[in-house]
């Protein structure tokens, strides 16, 4: 019986179509059109949930890893997965569940020992998904369905793509489109035959519409795209795409013919405006934010990439700059409110920073830390296994950064709790894990805090109160640091 990795992608072409076909009422015949996403997040968010399953026996999988991500779709054909949301564990009976999901795009990775890594990239939740199942299989079953030659390798990556009709009962797939990737140096492609075989000499997809990428390189990006005479696609051409080593990934394209009217691609947007104030303040909108990013020699840092976010969780992407020579960048049109700021570049872990606007600020410095000073400081470069939280604390009257502060986090799920001390004659900075308090700088890090949570941080000491008295809903990321305001201390 040839089941292989590929049928799985046959059955999630079909959940797919029921997807879709269920959220537009569903049962009807004639011509169906793909809804138009709800942007609308109910009270307690939206709820996965399905049971992963081995490909071939159909016996559930327990102890898998299941994790999901948010994805931000930039227009029509930038893909990227950005943040790492939650990471359940399937039962015994291979099921598993995320709930409080906010609408939006995501992918879920699938991990089990002995299987190929799986993930299903562009996955639209705009309501409850029920029976979200998938099977998984092992590296026999690729190399029997992939052939001679074309063997499973852990040190190369996979892409999968699916082609359905964006019209049409059931939105079934769509033969007869070639598909093309660049840089091709090295990568097979190949063509799902309808007995769930790859044909590498074939030149467009079957009747299954699916087409395989073997062989990406780990350290390059691609651009993939597709054609097919008198049909138009959504989500092409599918650009940084970054595969990673022996993991397969999976998107699907819906296309139509131009002869039918296609409604213009609708993204999802937040549930609520970013930085629009509680009833309780007052609006103030047309607002500025400039900071300057510098590293710990506060030398400015060029090539930064700055996204401006709001704080729902998964975060939504609401402006974007790149810093110049001077390490210099700009929002404006900005409303009051609570924004968060994330930072990257090549050499530098991910950076987040929340921030607080009430009126414009026009120079704010934004410190941003290395891998190699995470190593000098830390002892290690951040995992993405992880998050790490930077609270710091400021003395109002000395106005200076306050020493001899505990912070608390709740709930106390990390490895390592330090604080930052600068000397005095030689500026090096240290990372001081045996203090209780917080020493001249008056940061405090978190390190090692464990995904999946949010947090509140809370600080105390003798004599002085603190605005605010603490910050709540911290979400921490995979890999990332997450820098929050400043609190403000004040002895009475």
């Amino acid at each position: 019986m040839k089941k292989t990795i590929i049928l799985s992608l046959v059955m999630l072409f079909a959940f797919f179509s029921i997807l879709i076909m269920s959220n537009c009422g569903g049962g009807g015949g004639g011509v169906v059109p793909t809804p138009t996403p709800t942007p609308t997040t109910p009270p307690g968010g939206y709820t996965l949930s399905g049971v992963l399953k081995d490909l071939v026996t159909k016996n559930p999988i327990s102890g898998a890893t299941v994790k999901l991500y948010s994805e931000t779709v930039q227009g029509s054909s930038l893909i990227a997965r950005d943040y790492y949301y939650a990471e359940t564990t399937t039962l015994l009976n291979g099921s598993y569940i995320f709930t409080g999901i906010p609408a939006g795009n995501y992918s879920i990775e699938y991990q089990a020992l002995g299987y190929i890594t799986f993930i299903l990239r562009k996955i639209p939740i705009y309501n409850n998904m029920e029976d979200f199942n998938q099977e998984i299989s092992n590296e026999a079953e690729w190399n029997e369905m992939a052939g001679e030659g074309h063997h499973y390798d852990s040190s190369v990556g996979y892409v999968g793509v699916g082609f359905m009709e964006q019209y049409g009962e059931g939105n079934p797939s769509i033969s007869g489109v070639s598909a093309y990737i660049n840089p091709s140096t090295g990568i097979s492609i190949g063509y799902i035959t309808d007995d769930n075989h790859v044909d590498w000499n074939a030149t467009a997809t079957t009747s299954q519409g699916i087409v395989i990428f073997a062989g990406l390189n780990p350290q390059l990006t691609y651009s993939i795209n597709a054609e097919k005479a008198g049909y138009t696609f959504q989500g092409l051409p599918i650009e940084n795409v970054s595969a990673q080593a022996g993991v397969f990934e999976f998107y699907p394209i819906f296309g139509s013919n131009p002869l039918t009217p296609t409604p213009a691609p609708t993204e999802l947007t937040p549930t609520q405006t970013p930085g629009v104030p509680t009833p309780t303040q007052t609006p103030a909108s047309n607002l500025t934010f400039t900071g300057e990013v510098t590293n710990l020699q506060e030398q400015p840092i060029s090539g930064v990439n700055v996204q401006l976010m709001d704080l729902q969780i998964p975060p939504h992407t609401l402006d974007t700059k790149t810093t110049g020579a001077d390490g210099v960048f700009t929002f404006t049109g900005l409303l009051a409110g609570d924004y968060r700021i994330r930072f990257t570049h090549t050499d530098y872990p991910p950076m987040n920073k929340y921030i607080h606007l009430e009126e414009s600020e026009n120079w704010t410095n934004m410190t941003f830390p290395s891998n190699t000073d995470c190593e000098q400081i830390f002892g290690s470069a951040p995992n993405e296994n992880y998050g790490y939280i930077i609270g710091e604390v400021y003395d109002v009257q000395n106005e200076r950064p306050l020493s001899g502060v505990e912070m608390n986090l709740t709930p106390n799920t990390y490895q390592i709790r330090g604080y930052l001390e600068e000397n005095e004659q030689t500026h090096q900075i240290t990372f001081n894990s045996q203090s209780s308090v917080t020493l001249n700088m008056g940061i405090v890090i978190f390190y090692g805090v464990t995904l999946g949570q949010t947090y509140t941080l809370t600080p105390a000491k003798s004599g002085y109160t603190f605005e605010p008295a603490n910050m709540s809903n911290i979400s921490v990321f995979g890999g990332e640091l997450v820098e929050l305001p400043s609190f403000k201390g004040t002895q009475q």
